[in-house]
């Protein structure tokens, strides 16, 4: 798949993926903030927490997922909010 517009002619570098110590705790803290049952705070968090890393796919990814699931205040689909407001 190659991007559209003008991100085609685009000089950016492809990021670098996540290994060991930052991959593992990815996924911890990915799980817990985005998994099944979510909360603002949790989300909240993890996006502090990504502030902090380098940026490789999955921080950008889970950053991604981390913002549109905050925006959505009610429930969806396999997702639930568990401070649905």
């Amino acid at each position: 798949i190659r991007p559209s517009g003008n991100l085609q002619n685009a000089d950016v570098a492809p990021l670098q993926r996540a290994e060991g110590e930052l991959l593992a705790e990815f996924r911890r803290r990915f799980e817990e903030a985005c998994g099944v049952v979510r909360t603002a705070d949790g989300l909240r968090g993890f996006l502090e927490w990504l502030d902090g890393q380098p940026q490789v796919n999955e921080v950008v990814l889970g950053r991604l997922v981390a913002q549109a699931a905050l925006a959505r205040q009610r429930s969806l689909g396999a997702h639930f909010r568990g401070d649905d407001v």
